[in-house]
């Protein structure tokens, strides 16, 4: 190979890695049928198909549950803070599980939200904000 074809599979290399990083970093929303349960991780942004509904998990505001493998006065709780954007308007809703591993229930704007907070706390060991997860299913509740 030559110096200059050496130059031009390096440009191409690095604009591919340049819009590969590009459509990491937009975020593109995944897309959920009703009912189907998904995972979204902080920062990302679901669409429910066929509905005008979107959920975008923006952080976790608190964790309270008790570790496995303590025994706890409480079992504690974790909120998450989520934006819900229904017909085009936006809200921010916090969900709240209670310190159990099963998973709770929210309604908004006529669909019911069934969520779970993960990873569940271990003793000793710090859950970075980066590691949680939210997993949804969402439905339309019936009129």
């Amino acid at each position: 190979m030559t110096d200059k074809n050496v130059k031009i599979v390096s440009c191409l290399l690095i604009l591919l890695l340049g819009l590969l990083i590009g459509c990491i970093a937009t975020g593109e929303a995944l897309k959920a049928d009703p009912g189907q349960k998904f995972t979204l991780r902080i920062g990302q942004t679901a669409e429910i198909k066929n509905e005008p509904l979107a959920i975008r998990f923006n952080g976790v505001t608190g964790d309270s549950r008790c570790p496995k493998g303590v025994t706890c006065v409480w079992a504690g709780e974790v909120k998450c803070d989520a934006t819900v954007t229904h017909q085009g308007a936006s809200s921010n809703i916090t969900f709240t599980q209670m310190g159990s591993t099963e998973p709770s229930s929210e309604t908004y704007k006529g669909y019911k939200f069934t969520f779970s907070v993960q990873p569940y706390p271990e003793a000793g060991k710090q859950i970075a904000p980066a590691d949680y997860r939210l997993v949804l299913t969402v439905e339309k509740n019936p009129p």
